[in-house]
Order: structure tokens, then C-alpha cells, then sequence
């Protein structure tokens, strides 16, 4: 079985979507007396390794609502289009290295410690059950806006701010997204790495050739494609089940590329309700 492509749930590309619900990143406390740049205690600042970036090379060309296929933009075809071997997580463990990350750790509210005068001196972290997670001295909360909101509405916090920054973060709004990534046993080659449509016209937002931006994302001879949908199109199929997804999305793929893309060695599918804000 070496010559075939493996499933996303056996390897990195099912990674990318451990997203929700909220998740805890708690980073390795600063070394006191430390003072990084601007007198900020605690700033870490350091050079990732560069050895396992490269330049995709190839350019990025467009498509309209009607599926016509066009060069694109000479001058930023012309710059360097950087992305890991492995995919972009790597910079996320990149940048994890050294600290404590937990992962599939739910945290449903924020309690606050303070002295006898209301001032928050800390923070504790609660699941779902009111167990305690971990305390913090500082909590960077970065879910979509409506799971932010969600987790401060359940905490214990000033009650002005809570209610301001609970108010602030209803005003966001988020274009859904569904997304496939379709496998095949043969080479799909173009001379792009990716299509994106600049009319937000077509089914299609983004199709991306994923084998071309390096050797290691798929084995020889064999191809992965990346097609991200519209977002009115995201919509319209928000209950469509996945193996109407999967017979749909292979057709518009093939009409846009002009070769028959009915039939993948598999389909892999994410839904994203908080795709672009």
C-alpha cells in the first residue's frame, strides 16, 4: 500500500482543522527580570529555522464566475511564496517549542483572583465541569469572535468590561467555508500551484494543486488538490450531507481544471462556520 496517497485522518492535514471549540495554550512563564524589546518583561524574541522553507515558485492565476482561467498578477506572481515542507503547522510547532501547549483542552470560563481592594491579581481556567484547568497571570483568548463571547459571558470578570468586550465581539460576522481536499492516483499537473476567483461569482473561491508546493506533501505520481468554496455557495450547502459534497465539489473542480476529477482515491471534508471575519 506505499504507492498510495494516505488519508488526511492519518496524517497532518487533519491537524488543520482541530479548531473548535476554544482551545488552552498556556506559554512557559517569562524569566524574571528579562526585558525584551520596549521594556516589556517577558517578550520573547527569536529566529525560527529557515532549513525546512521554500519557495513554492510556481504563480497564482485567476478565474471568473464563468470558469475563463487568466495569468495573474505579474508583480506578485514575481514574489516569493514561502510555506513549509510539511505544511504551515510547522510553524505552529515551530513557534511551540519549549512550552506547555495543551491541545483538546476545552476552556468554557476565566475566574479572576484579586485582593481585598477588587484588583485582579490572577486568573484560573475552568472547563465545562468547573474543574480548574490552570491559573494565569495573563489570558489571550483568540477563538472566532462568537466563542470568545461565549466563554467571557460564563466568566468572572469586571462586569463593565465583560459587558463591553461581550458587545464588541457581537458585532462580528463570519463567511462560512466549506473545504475538500480531493486525492488522486495520478499527476494533475498546471502551470500554477493554485487558482482564486476574483468576482466571488463562481462555486469556487480558492483551488489550490497541493502536491506542486512540495515533494513531501503526497507520494510520486499521485496528486492533491485543495478547493475551498464560496462562501454564498458555503451557505446555500451548509446542511448538504458529505457524499453530496463529495460528488458536487470533484465536478466543479474538473469543469474549472477542464479534466475529470469525478472520482478521488478519497475525499476529505471541513466545514468552517468562522471562516473569514
Amino acid at each position: 500500500m506505499g504507492d498510495q496517497l494516505p488519508h488526511p485522518d492519518a496524517d497532518r492535514h487533519s491537524q488543520r482543522y482541530l479548531t473548535y471549540p476554544a482551545r488552552l495554550n498556556i506559554g512557559a512563564k517569562p524569566e524574571s527580570g528579562k526585558r525584551g524589546d520596549g521594556g516589556k518583561e517577558g517578550v520573547r524574541v527569536a529566529e525560527q529555522p529557515s532549513g525546512e522553507l521554500l519557495d513554492i515558485g510556481l504563480p497564482v492565476w485567476t478565474f471568473d464566475g464563468a470558469g475563463v482561467l487568466a495569468e495573474g498578477d505579474p508583480a506578485q506572481n514575481a514574489d516569493p511564496k514561502w510555506t513549509y515542507r510539511t505544511g504551515l503547522i510547522r510553524l505552529a510547532e515551530l513557534l511551540g517549542e519549549g512550552l506547555d501547549i495543551r491541545c483538546e483542552t476545552p476552556v468554557a470560563s476565566i475566574q479572576r483572583r484579586t485582593t481585598d481592594d477588587g484588583r485582579p491579581t490572577s486568573y484560573v481556567l475552568v472547563d465545562s465541569n468547573g474543574q480548574t484547568i490552570a491559573d494565569a497571570d495573563l489570558v489571550l483568548l483568540t477563538p472566532p469572535a462568537p466563542q470568545a463571547a461565549e466563554i467571557l459571558a460564563a466568566s468572572d470578570l469586571d462586569a463593565d468590561m465583560k459587558a463591553a468586550l461581550v458587545a464588541e465581539l457581537g458585532r462580528a460576522s463570519y463567511r462560512r467555508c466549506i473545504s475538500l481536499a480531493l486525492a488522486y492516483n495520478r499527476p494533475i499537473s498546471r502551470p500554477f500551484y493554485a487558482l482564486v476567483n476574483i468576482d466571488r461569482a463562481h462555486p469556487i473561491a480558492w483551488l489550490a494543486l497541493e502536491h506542486t508546493k512540495a515533494p513531501e506533501r503526497c507520494p510520486p505520481g499521485h496528486s492533491l488538490l485543495m478547493a475551498q468554496m464560496g462562501a454564498r455557495w458555503s451557505d446555500a450547502h451548509r446542511e448538504t450531507p458529505d457524499q453530496e459534497l463529495a460528488r458536487l465539489v470533484p465536478e466543479q473542480v474538473g469543469t474549472l481544471l477542464g479534466e475529470d476529477t469525478r472520482a478521488p482515491l478519497w475525499c476529505d471534508i471541513a466545514r468552517w462556520p468562522y471562516a473569514l471575519p
